[in-house]
């Protein structure tokens, strides 16, 4: 007995591989700025190198990430993704990074916290309208100004 594979199965199944890919467009304008930064002299070696395993402007095109948003960045740790997202969104949108308390009784949070702090103090062409918020629950939830955020392309649809 011979079992032919439908053909509107393959159909179906190429229709839904390229669905994504369309709405995926790429803003060619967006992808050589996030490019040029990322290539940056205000990254180091290290963090450079790192890119070619986890590809941040792919990424953050994949996001849909724009120039005039305003980012919320959890926990953004030694700025990895800060050092390409802030610059970006620096003139038309903002940029918030969610972490650490500097006040934490824990040393490592106040040191991430510090660090990160002093990081964007150190550039404020690039980093001057980067604004840190703390992320420390259940009491230091307010991440952003109400009404400034929404989640894209999220597990879950959320908004501040």
């Amino acid at each position: 007995m011979s079992k032919k594979f439908p053909a509107w199965i393959f159909g179906a199944c190429a229709i839904a591989l390229c669905l994504p890919l369309s709405a995926l467009a790429i803003d060619e304008a967006a992808q050589a700025r996030l490019l040029e930064i990322a290539a940056g002299d205000h990254r180091s070696e290290a963090n450079k190198a790192r890119d070619a395993w986890r590809n941040p402007v792919d990424t953050l095109l994949w996001f849909g990430l724009r120039e005039d948003m305003t980012v919320v960045e959890i926990f953004p740790g030694g700025g990895w993704y800060t050092e390409i997202i802030a610059p970006f969104v620096h003139d038309k949108g903002r940029y918030y990074g969610a972490g650490f308390d500097p006040d934490s009784r824990v040393e490592f949070q106040r040191n991430a916290a510090r660090r990160l702090k002093d990081k964007l103090a150190s550039d404020p062409e690039r980093y001057g309208k980067a604004n840190l918020t703390i992320l420390s629950p259940p009491d230091k939830t307010r991440i952003a100004p109400p009404g400034t955020s929404r989640c894209s392309r999220a597990a879950s649809d959320c908004a501040w």
